[in-house]
């Protein structure tokens, strides 16, 4: 019987954060504020938007 391999990565917090600020700068510089969302910047940074409210309470955080 072979181990199961988990279908996510357990980044640091830290590491995760940066990860989500890189994909927002990202998404701006691309898409523009307009059409930045919360889901836009999930798919980018591969997370799903739950996760990014973890880190985050909101747009000003």
């Amino acid at each position: 019987m072979s181990a199961k391999q988990p279908s996510f990565t357990r980044e640091q917090p830290d590491d995760r954060r940066q990860s989500l600020i890189e994909s927002c700068a990202h998404c701006l510089a691309t898409r523009g504020i307009g059409k930045t969302s919360v889901r836009a910047i999930c798919a980018q940074a591969d997370v799903t938007p739950g996760l990014l409210r973890h880190y985050y309470s909101g747009v000003d955080a």
